[in-house]
C-alpha cells in the first residue's frame, strides 16, 4: 500500500454529475450558479456554517447579486414531513436552482426537495409512490462528510415517520458536486469515524453483491485502502487535510461504486433499524451490525470478500473457511478506531428488532429469495438480539 499526500484538485464526470474535487473546489461552481437570479438553499443545523462553506458560498452569491431562501434544520434520518416543509418554504420563492450544503441527510433531502418543485408534484409521491423525477431543478451539492457519496449518486434515503419505514429512492443526480476536504475538518470525532466507515461498507457491499463487477471492485478496493491508511490519522489530527483529502476521496469512489452495483443485505436491515427507531444514525448502525454479518457476505462471495478487505488484513482467503476472521478483521479495525456502541445505546427493545426483521424479510425474499447470503430471519434475530 501506498500513501497519496497530494492535494491535487480534479474533476470528474459520472453520470449526469460533475464533481469538482480539491481546495477551493467551490469556486468552480461560479460560471453555472451565477447564471441564477434566486436559489434555495438547504442545510443541516450547524455544521454548513461551522464549515465555512457557507459563508463562502453566500459571498459568491453576493457577488452577484442572487438571493437565496434558507431552509435549514435537516435532522440525521430525514423525513417525508421535513421535505415537504421546505418545499413549503421555498416554492412560492421564484427559486430556480436548489444548493444542499452537508452530509448525506442534508443532499438526499435536496434531491426530493428540488424534484417537487421542478415538477410540481408533492414529495410523497416520489417517497411512498417511488415516481420518477421529469424536470427537477438543477442541484449544487456542497458535501461535509466524508460518508456519503451523495454528491455523485442518485439515491436518497427519507424516513416515513408514521410508518416506522425507511425507503431508499433512486431521484436524481446533482448538476455539480463539491468536495472539498477543508470543509470536513470541523467534523466531529465521531461524526469523522462513522461518516466514513459508511464509505467502508459501501464498498463492501457494491463488491460482495449480484451486481458487483471489476471497476466497483477496483473502486472500491482502492477506498478501503485510504480508509486504512488515514482514518487514524484524521482522528488524532482533526486538520490534517491531506487525511481529509484521502478519505472524501474514499467516499466518493465508494459512491460511484455504490452507484453502479448498490448495497445489500447490511444496509437493508440498518434501513430497516433507523426507520423504526430514527436515533440510530444510519452509519453508526452498519458499523454496529456489519461485523457480525460480514461473515455470510464472505462465504456467499468469498473471492470479492477478500479482495476488498485484503488491505486490512493480508491474511484473509477467498476460500468460505475464513469467514469468520473477515468479521473479526472489520470488528477489530472498528474497535482499534475507537467504535464500541451497541443498539442497546440508542434505545433498542426486543419488540423494535422483531418489527425490524420483520420489514427486512419482505423485502430481503423478493431479491434474494428465502434465506438470502445463507442466513435466515431467525439468524438475524438472533444476531441483533446479540448487540442489544
Amino acid at each position: 500500500m501506498h500513501r497519496n499526500e497530494s492535494l491535487e484538485s480534479f474533476k470528474v464526470k459520472h453520470a449526469k454529475t460533475v464533481v469538482y474535487f480539491g481546495l477551493g473546489a467551490l469556486a468552480e461552481i461560479e460560471p453555472t450558479i451565477k447564471m441564477h437570479k434566486k436559489i434555495g438553499i438547504i442545510t443541516g443545523s450547524k455544521s454548513a456554517r461551522i464549515s465555512g462553506a457557507f459563508n463562502d458560498l453566500e459571498d459568491m452569491l453576493s457577488k452577484y447579486s442572487i438571493e437565496y431562501t434558507l431552509y435549514e434544520g435537516i435532522r440525521p434520518n430525514p423525513t417525508l414531513a421535513q421535505c415537504e416543509e421546505a418545499v413549503n418554504v421555498l416554492k412560492n420563492e421564484g427559486i430556480e436552482a436548489i444548493v444542499g450544503i452537508g452530509g448525506g441527510s442534508v443532499l438526499d433531502t435536496a434531491k426530493i426537495v428540488a424534484s417537487s418543485l421542478g415538477d410540481g408534484k408533492p414529495c410523497a409521491y416520489y417517497v411512498e409512490e417511488r415516481g420518477s423525477p421529469e424536470a427537477p431543478l438543477p442541484l449544487y451539492a456542497i458535501n461535509l462528510t466524508h460518508g456519503t457519496g451523495s454528491e455523485i449518486d442518485r439515491y436518497s434515503v427519507i424516513n416515513i415517520t408514521h410508518r416506522r419505514e425507511k425507503r431508499g429512492l433512486v431521484t436524481i443526480y446533482p448538476k455539480i458536486g463539491v468536495d472539498d476536504p477543508r470543509y470536513t475538518v470541523s467534523l466531529p470525532e465521531f461524526q469523522t469515524m462513522i461518516t466514513t466507515f459508511d464509505a467502508f461498507y459501501h464498498s463492501i457491499e457494491s463488491s460482495t453483491g449480484p451486481r458487483s463487477n471489476p471497476l466497483v471492485r477496483d473502486l472500491s478496493r482502492s477506498a478501503v485502502e485510504r480508509i486504512y491508511l488515514y482514518l487514524e490519522r484524521a482522528l488524532t489530527e482533526p486538520g490534517d487535510v491531506v487525511a481529509r483529502y484521502n478519505l472524501l476521496y474514499s467516499s466518493m469512489l465508494a459512491g460511484i461504486s455504490i452507484d453502479y452495483a448498490g448495497t445489500h443485505i447490511i444496509h437493508l436491515i440498518e434501513h430497516e433499524l433507523s426507520g423504526v427507531n430514527d436515533r440510530l444514525e444510519h452509519a453508526s448502525g452498519l458499523a454496529i451490525i456489519g461485523p457480525r454479518l460480514l461473515p455470510y457476505v464472505h462465504k456467499n462471495s468469498p473471492e470479492y470478500s477478500a479482495y476488498v478487505l485484503k488491505p486490512l488484513n493480508n491474511e484473509i482467503r477467498a476460500i468460505r473457511e475464513h469467514a469468520e476472521l473477515a468479521g473479526k478483521i472489520v470488528e477489530d479495525f472498528q474497535r482499534s478506531m475507537g467504535f464500541d456502541k451497541t443498539l442497546g445505546d440508542y434505545g433498542f427493545d426486543r419488540s423494535d428488532l422483531t418489527e425490524a426483521v420483520d420489514k427486512v424479510w419482505k423485502t430481503a425474499v423478493k431479491l434474494w429469495g428465502d434465506k438470502p447470503f445463507g442466513i435466515s430471519k431467525e439468524m438475524v434475530l438472533g444476531i441483533l438480539e446479540d448487540l442489544l
